[in-house]
């Protein structure tokens, strides 16, 4: 079961996605690194300094195509690997 917590930074980290046009890496499961960061209290799991989402992640995105944890990726990264994009409709939904 998803907590209120959970659902809250799985909503704040869509809205940032979606008002920069970036992506959930399709391979990612958004529900289960909300969970891993509220269980660290709001840390990012992959880089401990940073808060989730962290305030480098504009200079991430532009410099590497996608966040420390590549969670959150640019359109230009996804073609760089061959992703398909996903709706980030369909990632409210898991």
């Amino acid at each position: 079961m998803v907590t209120k917590e959970e659902r809250e930074l799985k909503e704040k980290i869509l809205e940032v996605v979606e008002a920069h046009g970036w992506h959930i890496h399709p391979k990612k499961d958004l529900t289960a690194h909300a969970r891993r960061v509220v269980e660290l209290g709001g840390i990012c799991p992959c880089k401990q300094a940073r808060t989730c989402p962290c305030p480098e992640l504009w200079e991430d995105i532009e410099e590497r195509g996608a966040c420390i944890c590549t969670m959150i990726v640019s359109d230009d990264y996804l073609q760089a690997w061959n992703y398909k994009k996903t709706k980030a409709e369909r990632i409210r939904e898991r």
